[in-house]
């Protein structure tokens, strides 16, 4: 799938034209927040660092062929994509094992571009980019649930063409101590 590059319409023009109080408030909240991630810029040329959780095998594929290896997309409740977190503890919740305990987590570079700042009342598992966005950004609490103010606790980014992604370092990561038992 290929991005609609050019044809970007302003991100603030286009979704603060929308009245619902609630739902500007939550956006502009998500975007904010997106905007601090990229030292107060949001410009096309973002570059942000990202983690992607994932299993052994397909981290050594994507390290050697970038994520256009994957035959299929997350269908996901923000979009049909490749899913990222700025949170490497959020990361490790989704990470999976490898035979020696440890956890599979992929460093990647990526650019956002013209990014949609995702609301709860948004439709989009399954569903392409929206028309105009390069990605979907949303704030979420730690089971992945759209959250706004003091809830959220994460954050989701969601790319749509590989040719935003460039895969960096895998870290192969295991707990040493803890009070609780590493799930």
């Amino acid at each position: 799938m290929t991005a609609q590059w050019g044809t970007t319409p302003d991100l603030k023009k286009d979704w603060k034209a929308n009245t619902d109080i609630s739902e500007h408030s939550n956006r502009q909240q998500c975007y904010d927040s997106y905007c601090k991630k990229t030292r107060g810029k949001a410009y096309d040329c973002d570059v942000l660092l990202m983690y992607h959780g994932t299993e052994e095998e397909k981290a050594k594929a994507i390290c050697q062929g970038g994520y256009g290896i994957m035959p299929q997309r997350d269908v996901g409740w923000y979009g049909a994509g490749v899913y990222f977190t700025s949170s490497f503890e959020y990361t490790y919740m989704y990470a999976k094992k490898n035979d020696l305990g440890q956890r599979i987590i992929l460093v990647n570079w990526v650019t956002p571009g013209n990014v949609l700042p995702v609301h709860a009342v948004d439709d989009l598992k399954g569903k392409p980019f929206v028309p105009g966005y390069q990605s979907h950004y949303v704030l979420v609490d730690q089971k992945g649930r759209t959250a706004a103010g003091i809830t959220a606790k994460y954050d989701e980014l969601v790319l749509f063409d590989t040719s935003q992604i460039l895969p960096c370092m895998v870290l192969y990561v295991k707990k040493r101590y803890s009070n609780k038992t590493d799930g």
